[in-house]
């Protein structure tokens, strides 16, 4: 299958789940945003969120106290070298 096709049966699909989810939507039948996040993301998905947040306050954090970081420096500290 060439790259074109791939895109195509990609679209095809996600038409296809965009017209369920609104058939679905039009009989009442929506699901809670939080159970879309747990499916898409998994059931630890809230967890990661909140390890996320807590980073992004930590660096925030750093930057008001004058503290920053190197690019190599946070390549090694990511484990991206």
């Amino acid at each position: 299958m060439n790259q074109e096709e791939e895109k195509e049966r990609i679209f095809l699909e996600l038409q296809a789940e965009i017209q369920a989810g609104l058939e679905a939507y039009e009989r009442g039948e929506c699901i809670p945003l939080e159970e879309v996040r747990e499916h898409l993301l998994g059931s630890d998905s809230k967890a990661l969120f909140d390890k996320l947040q807590e980073e992004v306050d930590r660096c925030v954090a750093d930057m008001e106290k004058g503290n920053y970081f190197t690019k190599e420096e946070l390549m090694k500290r990511y484990g991206l070298e």
